[in-house]
């Protein structure tokens, strides 16, 4: 996966987590960390009933792993794939959680020019 160099107008990175019962250890919860990373979204066809959109140039990542490093990761693959310090506009989009504004605001060269997230 190699970034083509092209500085793009938008990038944009969907963050959450959720929780899953571990079956080896009982009554625990494991933490998977998800990240959806795009360029766009284009309409998927002009004649169908229903609209519905396509994610352009999408990449995901997944792990279980400590927020920052999950964090570095994320980037790191937005970076191979869009080149991601070259973006005008890089948009990290979350639920607000402290661990999401620990990665948008955190020591990693996170370039986020906008965040939107709970309170």
């Amino acid at each position: 996966m190699e970034g083509d160099g092209e500085e793009r107008e938008f990038v944009f990175t969907e963050l959450d987590a959720t929780m899953v019962h571990s079956q080896e250890e009982e009554g625990k919860d494991i933490v998977v960390k998800l990240g959806v990373m795009y360029s766009g979204k284009e309409l998927e066809s002009q004649t169908a009933q229903h609209k519905r959109y396509r994610l352009k140039e999408k990449v995901v990542y997944g792990g279980i792993e400590e927020p920052e490093e999950f964090g570095e990761k994320v980037y790191l693959r937005a970076e191979e794939k869009f080149s991601l310090s070259r973006a005008k506009n890089v948009l990290m989009i979350g639920d607000g959680d402290s661990w999401l504004r620990g990665i948008a605001e955190g020591p990693i060269s996170w370039p986020p020019t906008g965040w939107i997230g709970g309170t």
